[in-house]
């Protein structure tokens, strides 16, 4: 009985000890870049576009955690926009990210609220926090101080493919993968929180890998006394997760007609837009 009393007793202070975390942790993002290669792309070409797309992928995020309830967005001081690269007449596009976003999550409300920018026009999309499948493992390793412990999942994506030749009516294809995501978190900050649309570990997420992108955590700063602020975003049209795909589908349509009649004389290129 003694036991049983000592281990509530313990849960109970951790349950505190979590609610007082806040601070900020600091992500920067990886992306291995494919490209379709066909016979008349050189090796040069090939290599000089796959370095050129990975590094303007490459983005800073900023995860602000108080509690149950955090922000995330992408660092102001990066640059932003699509990732583009062209050589040899042949141009590629990758439409991924929102340099405008502002992600609010509460995890006892179970409740999430994103701020997004398409084409200028800003959109309020909440949701309902569902409970992610993780499966914890005891496979552990250190990233800075932190002890962190592995965690999988498996989910199917779907993602908008869109081709373009000289000539010819744009193509466009829906795809569907079985993503893998990996993560690690540690318990020694025993909150949910994660990057991106990542939570609901036993600690905070340090490394996330999810297809071909991987997040790390580069800096993460605890604080005792200084006054952590959450905004929970309230500037856009308020939409649900469904309506703002249907939304975001129909603007990146336009958005492709107009590209394709700006580039009239080019071989051709590609544009990959993930859901």
């Amino acid at each position: 009985m003694k036991t049983v009393l000592q281990l509530i007793v313990l849960l109970f202070i951790c349950n505190l000890q979590a609610q007082n975390l806040k601070g900020t942790a600091t992500y920067m993002s990886q992306t291995h870049i494919e490209i379709k290669k066909d016979s008349t792309m050189k090796d040069e070409m090939y290599e000089q576009l796959t370095a050129m797309l990975a590094k303007q992928m490459q983005k800073e995020y900023i995860l602000t955690f108080n509690g149950a309830e955090m922000n995330y967005k992408e660092a102001q001081s990066l640059d932003s926009g699509p990732a583009t690269a062209s050589s040899g007449g042949m141009s590629i596009v990758m439409l991924s990210g929102n340099p405008n976003s502002l992600r609010y999550r509460n995890l006892e409300t179970k409740k999430e609220l994103d701020q997004k920018d398409i084409q200028g026009k800003l959109f309020l999309v909440h949701k309902d926090l569902e409970e992610l499948p993780w499966t914890l493992t005891k496979e552990t390793k250190n990233i800075g101080q932190y002890v962190c412990f592995k965690a999988t999942r498996t989910y199917e994506h779907e993602s908008m493919e869109y081709n373009f030749e000289e000539g010819k009516e744009a193509e466009e294809k829906l795809t569907k993968k079985t993503i893998h995501v990996e993560a690690w978190y540690t318990p020694q900050i025993p909150l949910g929180h994660g990057p991106s649309g990542h939570y609901g570990l036993p600690g905070l997420i340090l490394e996330v890998t999810r297809g071909r992108t991987k997040l790390m955590c580069t800096k993460v700063t605890l604080s005792a006394n200084k006054e952590i602020l959450i905004k929970k975003p309230k500037k856009g049209k308020k939409v649900s997760q469904e309506k703002y795909k249907e939304i975001s589908e129909k603007k990146t349509k336009e958005m492709m007609k107009r590209m394709q009649s700006g580039r009239k004389g080019e071989k051709g290129y590609s544009i990959s837009i993930s859901n």
